[in-house]
């Protein structure tokens, strides 16, 4: 018997992508094979939901983010914690309409970089939803900016809407932990499945898998951990890239010449 708790919507569907918003496999974004099982490290449950109290409907940005300091650690041993909040608002991330569209909250991330979580927090002082989507204070923009003199964040997703094949999933796996949208939540007592006709309304984090068993996913309802069944069919994902911003290589390329 499957059982059904569904959480708010805070997914809204791209539709349909374009080569314009970049698939993967185009050529388009290349990337470093990071992880060559394709298997993440779950991060700490500390930004659970239910322990904030409030429901934010911030999904979109709770998966990236966690994706993106993920790469931190695994590309440059870097240990960053940036604010989800900074991103949910600066993307517009709105409640009442649903969420948001991960395509806009990447090309936010992409255009506006990010913050420290202690620049901009979600705290105890954060007692209400409109205290958590307040107006952006114009320093944390600016220190967003900032942020992308030094580094570049860049993504693309793995289809244009249609069944993500289970290859083409493991794959992208192996370049850095993937934001994918699911219905949320039937459980049939061992997997998270989708039920027939279960229409996407969710963003959470892929993270690995047991090979013909099950997905690996971390949300941002508890339990933070959980496990799909390896037939549940995904078809919004998107792949995370971190780089130097092309600025510094230049500049090394300088210094490097008169030095």
């Amino acid at each position: 018997m499957i059982k059904i708790q569904e959480v708010k919507q805070s997914f809204i569907s791209p539709g349909v992508t374009t080569p314009e918003e970049y698939i993967f496999g185009s050529g388009q974004l290349t990337g470093l094979i990071l992880r060559p099982s394709g298997q993440w490290p779950i991060p700490a449950d500390d930004d659970v939901q239910e322990k904030r109290g409030i429901e934010t409907s911030a999904c979109t940005s709770f998966g990236l983010i966690n994706s993106v300091e993920s790469i931190f650690r695994e590309l440059y041993r870097l240990n960053v914690n940036y604010s989800e909040r900074f991103l949910a608002v600066a993307s517009e991330t709105d409640p009442i309409k649903g969420g948001n569209d991960p395509q806009k909250v990447a090309e936010t991330a992409r255009k506006k970089g990010f913050i420290d979580e202690a620049v901009w927090p979600f705290d105890s002082s954060v007692k209400t939803l409109d205290d958590y989507y307040a107006t952006l204070p114009s320093e944390a923009l600016k220190i967003g900016k900032e942020w992308l003199n030094k580094w570049s964040f860049k993504h693309d997703w793995l289809s244009d809407g249609s069944l993500i094949p289970t290859e083409t999933l493991k794959k992208a796996l192996t370049y850095s932990p993937l934001g994918v949208a699911v219905y949320a939540w039937a459980d049939d007592g061992t997997y998270y499945v989708r039920p027939e006709q279960a229409k996407d309304r969710h963003w959470v984090e892929l993270r690995g898998y047991v090979d013909g068993k099950y997905w690996i996913v971390c949300d941002s309802y508890s339990p933070f951990t959980k496990k799909l069944a390896w037939d549940y069919p995904f078809y919004f994902a998107k792949r995370y890239f971190i780089g130097e911003a092309e600025e510094c290589f230049i500049i090394k390329y300088f210094r490097n010449l008169f030095t």
